[in-house]
């Protein structure tokens, strides 16, 4: 079976057709988010790969599932066999490797790539899949490879707490498509041309000229997005995550606006300029 690069909704989807006992949760350590291109969803998923055949000698790469730092999944082996994932517990189980190294700088094996967080889309979308196995199977099937029987490794990370990890899936509010999800550098969709208006509509247009409402996430929305953070008070990361879209909304609210509207005369202004190119040519 060839591998594919799923969203969480349509990783959700195929998921209805299986019954699991435990959903075993892994980091890869390396490759890292180093390693994660925006593009190489495929060949760091063949590389896996190779390495578990060719190096551990097993049959087919060890895990269902890798999840790569943007919030896709990247199928590996079959659903229905059995992974080579923690010793003892693999019979009905669903393997996940988070691509990344997620120990605290200064534990577990020196990294020369480094080390990682597990947080925006990546993040949301293992609570997403948390959420979905804790509520059909129950979140005791829930492990951590460092839980296994004899294991003296750190994986999934150091950084990780699985108590905190299941508090935070259990609230877990996934909204329609991936409109909850974080949204950053690289990100080219309608999502994406929301934020840019709304960004547009508060007043920081120009930083984004002459790329405006492009529907692509590059370095000058980027820069707009940092602007409004920083007179916002939010954390200045580029990334537009829950706190920063909740305050946009926010504002939009008070400025009588909101991105639906505007992404109407968005839409209006393009057709009515797509139908005079028409003429043109």
């Amino acid at each position: 079976m060839a591998d594919k690069i799923l969203n969480t909704e349509e990783l959700l989807i195929i998921l209805k057709k299986y019954r699991y006992k435990q959903l075993h949760i892994h980091h890869t350590w390396k490759p890292t988010h180093k390693d994660f291109n925006g593009r190489n969803h495929l060949r760091l998923q063949q590389g896996m790969r190779n390495y578990h055949v060719n190096t551990r000698g097993w049959k087919d790469i060890g895990h269902h599932l890798a999840l790569m730092p943007d919030g896709k999944w990247v199928t590996g082996r079959p659903f229905n066999q059995t992974p080579a994932s923690i010793k003892g517990w693999n019979t009905g189980a669903l393997a996940i490797e988070m691509v990344g190294n997620f120990d605290t700088p200064g534990t577990g094996a020196y990294n020369s790539s480094g080390h990682d967080k597990l947080e925006g889309k990546q993040e949301e979308s293992m609570l997403a899949l948390i959420q979905y196995y804790g509520k059909r199977f129950g979140y005791s099937g829930v492990k951590f490879h460092r839980e296994g029987p004899g294991v003296a490794k750190t994986c999934p990370g150091t950084s990780l707490n699985k108590i905190k990890l299941l508090t935070e899936a259990k609230a877990f509010k996934p909204g329609k498509g991936d409109s909850n999800m974080a949204l950053r550098r690289g990100d080219k969709d309608l999502g994406i041309t929301n934020l840019q208006l709304n960004l547009i509509m508060l007043g920081y247009g120009s930083i984004m000229e002459p790329y405006g409402a492009d529907g692509s996430f590059g370095p000058a929305t980027e820069t707009a997005l940092k602007a409004f953070q920083k007179n916002n008070g939010l954390a200045v990361d580029g990334v537009a995550g829950p706190a920063t879209q909740a305050k946009i909304s926010e504002l939009l609210k008070k400025a009588g606006g909101s991105s639906t509207d505007y992404k109407k005369l968005y839409d209006d202004a393009k057709a009515k300029l797509d139908a005079i190119k028409k003429i043109v040519v």
